[in-house]
């Protein structure tokens, strides 16, 4: 049996080159390729060398639009690529209920796992979200989301489950998970990264190359042209960075908090458990090494170190 296209796709207005193919039986015209498997899989190209590609799995979807654009669903079921743009890719494969969608000159990942989301936005930018780590190796993780919306951006949410990445803005970074795929090593959990502004940058979860160890429940935050936070290497950590300039850091431990607020501002609580940084007004606050510090500036500089101890300028 043949399976009728979407409503969308078939009464679209025939290019000189598309391609429609459901269950196995593919139309065509041109330079754009489609093909699909049996299994209620369906693909859809249209646009010089456009690409679409629904196989390996039943209820697999892939839409191609756009000049050399790419789409890719399969090797599970329930996938859905959607690529839209010259040039764009999209793939969302090696698992189930991923989907993968790029509107524009962009790529989007979505596999290696199952109900994975990648989005991605703009021009020049990629999201990446399940197995995929910042190499582009392969791991696997479940109900990752990564976002980009952006000019060269770049957004992955990888190496572990539950992870959600977002950057909104142009030059800017996002990662949560775990950064580096190893055989034999842990991965990271629960972690959110969002960036937020032009040249910005955030990163929660196990990031070190050299970390072996799974890295959950890490949040941090970047808010402003060039902020930057990250909260990695340890579990419950939290960074957050408001403004422009601004740098906020917690990590190598667990349960720490670095909050820089004002253009220029650094936090930093590090190698120990329970540090609290607080950066304001330009000033730059360190909490550690060891547990249990507390570290205050306003406009001003201070490092806290030893066991529990508080200081503030």
């Amino acid at each position: 049996m043949f399976y009728a296209v979407s409503p969308v796709i078939a009464n679209a207005t025939p290019s000189p080159n598309y391609c429609y193919s459901a269950n196995g039986r593919t139309i065509s015209k041109g330079s754009a390729y489609c093909t699909t498997d049996p299994g209620r899989n369906v693909a859809a190209a249209h646009g010089a060398n456009s690409s679409a590609t629904a196989t390996g799995g039943s209820n697999n979807r892939a839409f191609a639009n756009g000049e050399n654009s790419r789409a890719e669903a399969g090797n599970g079921n329930n996938n859905t690529a959607a690529a839209s743009g010259k040039e764009s890719i999209a793939v969302a494969n090696n698992g189930n209920s991923n989907k993968a969608t790029a509107i524009g000159t962009n790529r989007a990942y979505a596999g290696y796992g199952n109900n994975n989301t990648a989005t991605t936005v703009g021009n020049g930018s990629t999201s990446s979200a399940g197995g995929y780590d910042r190499d582009y190796q392969t791991g696997s993780g479940d109900n990752n989301t990564a976002t980009a919306i952006g000019t060269n951006t770049l957004v992955v949410a990888a190496g572990g489950n539950n992870n959600n990445a977002k950057a909104i803005g142009d030059n800017s970074d996002a990662f949560a998970g775990h950064g580096y795929v190893y055989p034999d090593g842990n991965y990271s959990d629960n972690n959110t990264a969002t960036a937020l502004g032009d040249n910005s940058f955030a990163a929660a979860g196990g990031l070190d190359s050299q970390n072996q160890d799974g890295a959950d429940n890490n949040t941090a935050t970047a808010t402003g042209d060039g902020s930057r936070a990250a909260a990695h290497e340890g579990d419950n950590n939290t960074a957050t960075a408001s403004g422009q300039s601004t740098n906020a850091e917690a990590k190598n431990g667990s349960a720490n908090t670095a909050t820089a607020t004002g253009d220029g501002s650094s936090a930093l609580a590090t190698d120990g458990d329970g540090n609290t940084a607080a950066a304001s007004n330009g000033g730059a606050a360190i909490a550690g090494p060891t547990s249990g510090n507390t570290a205050t500036a306003n406009a001003c500089s201070i490092t806290v170190t030893g066991v529990d101890q508080t200081g503030s300028c």
